[in-house]
């Protein structure tokens, strides 16, 4: 089994962050697989930029180029931005931060332009939220320091402020909706839901309250005790 193997974090001094900063198996395979469909992703769309400059050329349209022959085995339809995005939902939490550290900075601008591409379209946004954040934040000196990277920084805050804005807005609506569900069975019903559990609560609390009491008074009459 592979040792555990620390590494620098490129964007980070303070070590108290809390950020990954070991490299396992799982985080290096999970690097493998995005970098794999991340070279499949540019290759496909080099190919589809060819086949339109050369129709632009001739002048008619000529048949579509065959798809990568990983997206030809996954079924009809199945895009390499598709790709890209399955293979990250693949890696897991955990191993996650720690997959990113992992990939070359060559990578995390092609996966930065495809991160907007997602958040447009709405697709995973919280997965692509926590990526984009994580990794301007570990390559922010770099992705600062030349205006070629300013815009895409620039399309991913405005993605990511839109992206957060609308899952706050879903939060509230489904709350609203299941404060409006419980509100009509309560009325048809006669009855209150949660309340055998909100009564537990509220008499735990009270025996807290009454034992808190109990040990202040028997901490005072032992006190009143050794100083007699």
């Amino acid at each position: 089994e592979m040792e555990n193997d620390e590494f620098i974090l490129p964007g980070e001094t303070n070590k108290e962050v809390g950020l990954a900063t070991l490299k396992t198996i799982e985080s290096l395979k999970g690097a493998e697989s995005i970098i794999e469909a991340l070279d499949i992703w540019r290759e496909e769309k080099l190919k589809l930029a060819e086949h339109e400059a050369t129709q632009k050329a001739l002048g008619k349209e000529i048949p579509s180029p065959p798809p990568h022959i990983m997206l030809q085995a996954l079924g009809n339809g199945y895009t390499a931005e598709r790709f890209v995005l399955e293979s990250l939902r693949k890696v897991s939490a955990s191993d996650l931060e720690a997959m990113l550290l992992l990939l070359p900075f060559d990578y995390v601008q092609k996966l930065l332009s495809l991160l907007v591409y997602y958040l447009d379209r709405f697709q995973s946004p919280e997965l692509c939220v926590k990526c984009a954040v994580f990794l301007i934040k570990i390559h922010h000196g770099v992705l600062t320091s030349s205006h070629q990277y300013l815009n895409i920084v620039e399309q991913l805050r405005t993605c990511c402020i839109d992206t957060v804005e609308k899952l706050r807005n879903n939060v509230g609506f489904n709350l609203a909706g299941l404060k409006l569900i419980r509100r009509q069975i309560e009325e048809q019903n006669d009855v209150i839901l949660f309340a055998d559990a909100t009564q537990k609560l509220s008499s735990n609390e009270t025996k807290k309250r009454k034992k808190g009491k109990s040990s202040a008074t028997i901490l005072t009459i032992k006190g009143t005790s050794a100083l007699a």
